[in-house]
């Protein structure tokens, strides 16, 4: 007795094209997906550090502010920028000033500057209580100066300066800041930047 031929079981090209398809379409959804949870994570830290970073930049000013005598505000801390500012006009350079009981002559200068590279950044120091002006320190120091901002940006196109001179009433702080995670700022980065604009005002006691 003959037995009957074994049918063959095998997949037709058909088939294996459609799983095929099948298959890079469950793999596109799930990178698709990935890279917007990851995208979306990024997002978020830079977020939480833009807050920070803005948090601790109002904190900082504010508090020197307040306790300063009075301030001075300067063009730019570039050596040939450091032109005293008068009300009503803007700078990018900001030096508070603690004066001495008589409150003539500066005993403590802490001052606020955005550098070549667009970073906020500040320093602290004692004054010989001599003069009635503040010492400045030499433009080339500014990398040993404390980072406040990585990256700080004039508030319009128009003013490209960080803060305004309102003599009397205070000084007005306004500009925007970003943080993307990165050492640099680059208009072109791929990644989602946290973007925000800040505007507040400090008043000087004295």
């Amino acid at each position: 007795m003959k037995s009957k031929p074994r049918s063959r079981t095998a997949f037709t090209l058909v088939e294996v094209l459609i799983a095929a398809g099948i298959l890079l379409l469950v793999t596109g959804g799930v990178l698709t997906f990935f890279i917007s949870s990851l995208r979306s994570m990024n997002f978020t830290t830079n977020r939480i550090g833009l807050n920070r970073d803005l948090r601790y930049l109002t904190q900082r000013l504010m508090k020197e502010g307040r306790s300063a005598g009075q301030f001075i505000l300067y063009s730019g801390f570039a050596a040939a920028d450091r032109t005293s500012v008068p009300s009503g006009g803007s700078g990018n350079y900001v030096v508070f000033l603690k004066m001495d009981t008589d409150g003539t002559n500066v005993v403590r200068s802490i001052g606020y500057y955005r550098d070549a590279n667009n970073a906020v950044r500040c320093y602290e120091q004692d004054e010989p209580g001599t003069s009635t002006k503040p010492t400045l320190p030499a433009e080339g120091t500014s990398d040993g100066h404390r980072l406040v901002l990585e990256f700080a940006k004039d508030y319009t196109d128009l003013t490209d300066r960080l803060f305004l001179n309102l003599s009397g009433s205070g000084l007005v702080v306004y500009g925007q800041i970003r943080n993307d995670g990165r050492k640099t700022y680059k208009e072109s980065d791929p990644t989602n930047p946290a973007i925000s604009t800040y505007n507040f005002t400090i008043t000087p006691r004295g």
